[in-house]
């Protein structure tokens, strides 16, 4: 479904309004899943939400170009976390929790609340904008060296917090991408890694 930045936000504030009244006249917990039945049956929605679907052709790990201020100091998946990449704490992850306790009085007040969010002040990243890589390179070293960097960084902030397990995690990812990395240099350039290990 291609939605333009203003239409998903309508969508977004039309879904969430509906879940929030109904589920409020009903005394049950209503679901965007719901809605789309009802109002889009035949459409497939990315993730069941209009700012996925709106952001996810946008591309660069879709989040960016998210249109709603979900009141969230990080970048990903904000509409789940709020100050910290998992904390759990955003609206979205807020109104599942009321929705999976059949607490429909939570999760009508917390859904009108999303449905009003206000919009984000930035501009959607479109991949045109974006500065593009040099002829020649492949994919991999985009994505390796961004993922790389973003689990060093996400390591650190995590250091002082003795999360150990997720640092392990994270450590092991870094190692898996350093690893894919490597052998796709040498599967590109054979001659430079055998004159390497001599």
């Amino acid at each position: 479904m291609d939605l333009t930045r203003e239409q998903a936000i309508e969508e977004h504030r039309k879904m969430w309004r509906w879940v929030a009244v109904e589920t409020r006249r009903r005394q049950k917990v209503l679901r965007p899943g719901d809605y789309l039945e009802e109002f889009y049956p035949n459409k497939i929605i990315s993730e069941g939400n209009f700012c996925c679907e709106y952001a996810k052709p946008l591309h660069l790990g879709h989040c960016d170009n998210c249109p709603i201020d979900w009141k969230s100091r990080i970048n990903r998946r904000m509409c789940n976390n709020k100050d910290d990449p998992s904390d759990r704490m955003g609206f979205l992850e807020q109104w599942c929790r009321a929705a999976n306790n059949r607490d429909w009085y939570s999760a009508s007040h917390l859904a009108a609340n999303i449905a009003e969010l206000p919009e984000r002040n930035i501009e959607p990243k479109e991949v045109m904008k974006q500065e593009k890589p040099p002829v020649g390179v492949k994919p991999y070293y985009i994505s390796s060296g961004k993922r790389i960097n973003s689990l060093a960084k996400a390591i650190q902030r995590y250091s002082t917090t003795k999360n150990y397990k997720t640092i392990k995690l994270w450590a092991g990812e870094i190692i898996c991408q350093c690893k894919l990395a490597e052998i796709m240099t040498e599967y590109e350039n054979p001659k430079n890694s055998e004159s390497m290990d001599n």
